[in-house]
Order: structure tokens, then sequence, then C-alpha cells
């Protein structure tokens, strides 16, 4: 039951995650940088264009490409 919580919250910490990687004081988990880059592919979105980024039609398609990639590279919440 855990581990299923934490996936239904994966898609929407990323976005979070994204939102908020311009801002000086927020570091990005290292393990989930290369899912970063999934993202601009899939959605076209500049990184600090968040209505872009934040629209229906591209949460959707972040979702799908970002929840496997974090959950191939982050092992453990921990290092989210």
């Amino acid at each position: 039951m855990k581990s299923n919580t934490i996936l239904l919250a994966l898609p929407t910490l990323l976005t979070f995650l994204i939102q908020v990687h311009g801002q000086a004081d927020f570091q990005m988990p290292e393990c989930a940088l290369p899912c970063q880059d999934a993202v601009g592919q899939v959605t076209h979105c500049r990184t600090d264009d968040y209505k872009c980024i934040c629209s229906e039609h591209n949460f959707e398609k972040i979702q799908k490409a970002a929840t496997p990639c974090v959950l191939k590279n982050c092992k453990t919440f921990a290092e989210l």
C-alpha cells in the first residue's frame, strides 16, 4: 500500500520538481536529471515556460514520459 501511494504521487512530484527547477534555492535530485530531458522532448516546452508545462495536454505527456524514467533512475524515495 505504501509503495502504491509513492507511485501515485510521483507524477505530481515530478511536475513540481520541473516547475521549481529554475529557482535558485532548489536543486533537482541527481537521479531525476535525465528525466527532465525526456520531458522537454515530449512537450517542446522551455524549462521556464510554466504555462506550457502545466497545460493539461502537456501534463499528461509529462506524466507518461517522466514516471517510468523516475522509477528507473530513483531507486528510493529518499533520493527524491
